[in-house]
């Protein structure tokens, strides 16, 4: 892999996978973004194979592998944390994201400002001064978007209480799901409705019933549809 190392000053940077990868961490927050082919990220005891146009968010100092299949093209992006402290206060925050396991509107406008630094990836190779002043521009509009969608509260250890307020918000969001279900309804919409990043309700839809939102949803619509023609004389 090609090394790539950001200064105190930079918000971003981003170079082209050349190579696997063994166990290693990056002390900065990095994305995975797959232009062609297929690339393998080994993460905490489980691999994600992204295909093209996937993207997979990996925290500062964790642990992980990368596999290049044949012919994968594919990014890495490195994201300056203390240059984003300056405006927000991260230190509680972990960032979680990939568009393997979930598709949300959020999902679609961070791979659409990754395709469009990808565009000027070779005007950024020759130091071409408008075109660094736009990817410094997406740039912070990356970063923007990974606090307002892609951010959540660290582990740590819980009481009965928060045992407690999390039974009762998976019960209500559930109940949100099932009145609403016949409806486009989205992740956005429980975030909204639940005043929570959509990185945070997807997460915690895995945690508490090993399945993403979107599996959840599809799940209660096949469930209710198979009821439905068990039930009544209506036809296909």
């Amino acid at each position: 892999m090609k090394a790539m190392t950001l200064d105190e000053k930079q918000m971003m940077d981003f170079d082209l996978l050349v190579s696997s990868e063994n166990v290693h961490y990056e002390t900065d927050l990095t994305i995975y973004f797959v232009l062609n082919g297929g690339l393998s990220v080994g993460c905490s005891d489980s691999v994600l194979s992204l295909a093209e146009k996937d993207f997979l968010i990996v925290n500062p100092y964790q642990l992980h592998s990368v596999e290049l299949e044949e012919h994968c093209l594919a990014m890495r992006f490195l994201v300056n944390l203390g240059k984003i402290s300056e405006f927000y206060d991260i230190s509680e925050l972990d960032f979680v994201g990939n568009s393997v396991e979930e598709e949300s509107g959020q999902h679609m406008a961070l791979r659409g400002l990754l395709e469009k630094c990808v565009a000027f990836y070779y005007g950024k190779r020759s130091n071409n001064g408008r075109i660094l002043l736009k990817l410094n521009s997406l740039y912070y509009n990356i970063a923007e978007l990974l606090i307002s969608s892609f951010s959540v509260v660290k582990n740590r250890n819980v009481d009965a209480d928060d045992r407690e307020f999390d039974e009762s918000l998976i019960q209500e969001m559930t109940r949100y799901v099932h009145m609403n279900y016949q409806s486009p309804v989205k992740l956005e919409d429980l975030a909204e409705h639940f005043f929570l990043s959509t990185a945070y309700i997807s997460r915690f839809f895995k945690k508490k019933l090993g399945i993403n939102f979107t599996k959840y949803l599809t799940d209660i619509r096949l469930d209710e549809a198979v009821k439905r023609l068990e039930t009544t004389d209506k036809t296909l």
